[in-house]
């Protein structure tokens, strides 16, 4: 029985990772967001962490949760916390980047290959309106793009039958402009669930999962309208 668990784990382990050898990992651009219209206007773009989970000694690269049966009836279940994508990585200097931060950098490259004029913020909090007006002197933009994390959280089951994943999620959006004026402030949350079939990588499930969100919350009638009014 001892062997079969760890046999289990193991393959739990590289699915999460995508290091089973057979799937390779989708490209930065399948990864990106790619809003339908675009801003005239030079954009900064930070994602903040105040996720509750980091606040009670979660790491910031923490994203969710596994759980697999290994029997029909869902019986001997096992539940382990698995590393952020980015823990697989062949880039070392990638091994411990936030979610934050991973995030961050697939929405600038996105609006980037989307011709934005866009640079990434790389803030870990929300700057007073005087660090705004400097940050936004020094960085030439004309509007400030604040997504604050308050969830972001994959729980995936893998079942003897079937297999999917919950992904909660709630943010913040606030759109400042360079006088360190709010444009817009708004809040959705919800929850997006993810069938997996069986020759899914987990890997690339979750990262599509992601680019859909990013992708929904760019489309948003309010957001569309804050980042390509001019002001």
């Amino acid at each position: 029985m001892k062997k079969f668990t760890r046999i289990k784990t193991l393959f739990v382990v590289l699915l999460v990772t995508g290091c089973g050898g057979c799937v390779s990992r989708i490209s930065m651009s399948e990864q990106s967001p790619t809003p339908s219209y675009q801003s005239k206007e030079r954009t900064v773009v930070s994602i903040i962490d105040k996720r509750d989970s980091t606040k009670i000694g979660n790491p910031l690269n923490y994203i969710g949760r596994l759980a697999a049966s290994a029997q029909p009836d869902n019986s001997g279940s096992s539940l382990m916390v698995y590393p952020f994508l980015t823990g697989s990585t062949k880039d070392k200097t990638k091994k411990t980047q936030t979610l934050a931060g991973f995030l961050e950098e697939r929405i600038v490259f996105g609006l980037m290959e989307g011709e934005w004029n866009v640079l990434p913020g790389e803030l870990s909090d929300r700057p007073q309106n005087t660090d705004i007006i400097n940050l936004m002197k020094e960085r030439e933009a004309q509007k400030l793009l604040l997504i604050e994390l308050k969830e972001w959280h994959m729980n995936i089951h893998l079942k003897f039958v079937s297999a999917y994943a919950n992904f909660d999620w709630n943010i913040n959006v606030e759109i400042i402009d360079s006088d360190a004026q709010s444009i817009l402030k708004t809040s959705i949350k919800g929850r997006d669930v993810v069938d997996i079939k069986a020759k899914d990588s987990l890997s690339n499930l979750i990262l599509k999962a992601y680019r859909d969100r990013l992708q929904n919350i760019f489309e948003e009638p309010k957001i569309k309208e804050a980042l390509t009014k001019n002001y």
